[in-house]
């Protein structure tokens, strides 16, 4: 299966199944950040850990889209939920948490980081907008793809496994980097050997 030109095949029950299911699991992370003494700063972490679980999925999917039509959808509905999980998450933590201002955004999280985050909204949503929208063969399209994939799993990883001190040093969040780790390579080497298979 061929990821750069994807058919999204899904009917509109799938859809709206789809998006009842994204804004539920929203609300469900925003309430129990109520029950925090600091509840706009756990709506930013908790948005942040439901983007991470559903892009696990998302990265999985990917890497396995090559065994049918089917994973590709499923994949489609975990990439594209994922990512409004994040521009969920961007909303807190950019608009609310740092007022909206760049300055403050940079001073805090530093240029590198900062850049980071930036790149990610913009390449994340450019990508999702493409595979909604854009109908092509282009290879560029799948360079982009993984690229973006790429950053958005080395963000995760490395801020939850080694730099887990930025969602406060819970045990819970550096569990979910290393499943996020473990299941990700297990899908790459299924999908290498499945590669090697072919080639034979």
């Amino acid at each position: 299966m061929n990821i750069q030109s994807v058919n999204i095949n899904l009917s509109s029950k799938e859809i709206i199944i789809s998006i009842i299911s994204i804004v539920a699991l929203n609300i469900a992370v925003i309430y129990l950040a109520q029950f925090r003494s600091s509840k706009l700063f756990y709506e930013v972490l908790y948005t942040a850990r439901l983007t991470m679980f559903l892009f696990n999925a998302a990265a999985c999917l990917f890497l396995l889209s090559y065994i049918s039509q089917t994973i590709v959808k499923f994949w489609v509905l975990f990439w594209t939920a994922s990512f409004i999980a994040y521009a969920v998450h961007v909303y807190y933590s950019f608009f609310l948490f740092f007022n909206g201002s760049l300055k403050i955004f940079y001073e805090t999280q530093g240029v590198f980081v900062a850049t980071l985050n930036l790149v990610i909204s913009i390449w994340w949503l450019f990508d999702v907008v493409l595979l909604w929208f854009v109908n092509t063969n282009s290879k560029w399209v799948t360079i982009q793809r993984y690229g973006i994939h790429i950053l958005v799993f080395l963000a995760f990883f490395v801020s939850t496994v080694f730099l887990h001190a930025v969602d406060n040093k819970e045990l819970f969040v550096i569990v979910m980097g290393y499943i996020l780790g473990v299941t990700t390579i297990i899908c790459l080497i299924l999908k290498i050997i499945s590669h090697n298979r072919v080639k034979d």
